[in-house]
């Protein structure tokens, strides 16, 4: 059959087929072309990720810039991304392994040391690290003031030469010194409530003078009379024994603004020993209260017996910050007395405890939420109202506070 002729219309209808085709196309054409070198440039970082391995090992070990010597005991027991000497903490990109090693040294070794061994780390290809790295100091005092070094670095896995590294030092400051307002690596404030937890540590390990002075204490505790009335007869000759016997204890109110806040020395706060304290005889409210919980834990042996902190406001409206110390107790949880810590060898135990559990029957009345924040984790904060408040036990077990060293 012969074939069929196009007509014009057939002709002019492929063009424009064609056309309509071609326009379409144009955009993505340009589009390839535009794109073009996003791609390559894309193809390149990708390539050397997995060639260098100074980017493909991304790793940091990150270390606080100062550290209070209190909170040696803490670190060493916590193990945690709060408070730490040093965290390793990165991704293995790379197509082999790295090793990452990481060594201590100790500026002044009469002071402290740890040992020459290195700390190794080997991180398979697409692996993460997040951990603290313990350098088990030892330290030869029981206090301390020094700095100490710390070297880490990333070694390529065929050739073991170093990629990357860095030489920090960390200031280990006195143990008398608590910084409120104490950073992480990364310059943040560490939480208050972890810091007003960290006081439990003055009430978990009493020194040698403590543990004398209580001995007087444990023939205070009677297993045969009822434990609230024994417990209460317990601090009753605690408080007369060092408030109004001799050699008796002098407290004078702490009048600065608690808890210290601001930068530098504005943060730091002073709180000594129980040894010292007993040596002195001149504690401020805040150190004669934490003597009292450090003696309870050597000579009060109550199942079940309750220890708290509350800091109130002063009476005085014109001393903006300032705080009134009340040390109370408690068998049950929920029958709580107390006595005020600013003047106590002023004033008889009966007419303080009188006095002051009255006052804080009225405040746990009205704000149900400190009890349940105390049965929680051992520590209230209210900003607005200015009151904190602190059970020594409880707040030890849920942040992981351990004894001064």
């Amino acid at each position: 059959m012969p074939k069929k002729k196009e007509s014009l219309w057939d002709r002019v209808g492929k063009v424009q087929k064609i056309i309509a085709v071609a326009a379409a196309a144009i955009p993505v054409i340009f589009g390839l072309i535009k794109g073009y070198p996003e791609l390559i440039k894309g193809y390149q970082e990708l390539k050397l990720a997995k060639d260098d391995p100074k980017k493909c090992a991304n790793f940091e070990i990150r270390t606080f810039a100062q550290i209070p010597y209190y909170l040696v005991n803490t670190i060493k027991k916590q193990q945690s991304e709060r408070i730490y000497w040093a965290f390793l903490e990165g991704e293995n990109r790379c197509r082999n392994p790295v090793n990452i090693k990481v060594r201590f040294e100790v500026i002044n070794r009469e002071i402290a040391s740890t040992s020459d061994k290195e700390h190794v780390f080997t991180v398979k290809r697409g692996e993460a690290k997040s951990e603290s790295i313990d350098p088990d100091f030892k330290f030869y005092r029981d206090d301390v003031d020094t700095r100490i070094m710390m070297r880490w670095e990333i070694l390529n896995w065929d050739t073991n030469k170093p990629l990357k590294g860095d030489t920090p030092t960390i200031e280990l400051v006195s143990k008398k010194y608590v910084y409120w307002n104490l950073k992480d690596p990364s310059e943040k404030f560490l939480p208050l409530d972890f810091l007003l937890a960290s006081l439990s540590a003055w009430a978990l390990t009493p020194d040698e003078a403590t543990r004398e002075r209580s001995k007087e204490f444990l023939k205070e505790i009677d297993p045969a009379i009822d434990s609230c009335e024994s417990y209460r007869r317990w601090l009753k000759r605690c408080y007369t024994d060092l408030f109004f016997s001799g050699p008796r204890l002098y407290v004078r109110p702490y009048l600065e603004p608690w808890p210290p806040t601001g930068e530098g020395q504005e943060g730091k706060q002073i709180i000594r020993s129980p040894m010292e304290i007993l040596d002195t005889r001149d504690p401020n409210s805040l150190e004669a209260l934490l003597l009292i919980s450090a003696l309870r834990k050597v000579s009060c042996r109550i199942a079940d017996s309750r220890l708290a902190l509350f800091a109130l406001p002063t009476r005085d409206e014109g001393k903006a910050g300032v705080k009134r110390f009340l040390l109370s107790w408690s068998i049950d949880g929920k029958d709580w007395f107390a006595i005020d810590m600013t003047n106590p060898h002023t004033v008889s135990f009966e007419v303080n405890e009188t006095r002051t559990t009255s006052e804080l029957k009225d405040l746990l009345t009205s704000s149900e939420g400190i009890l349940l924040a105390l049965n929680k984790n051992g520590v209230f904060i209210d900003k607005e109202r200015k009151i904190l408040a602190l059970e020594f036990d409880k707040a030890a077990r849920s942040y992981q506070i351990a004894g001064l060293p």
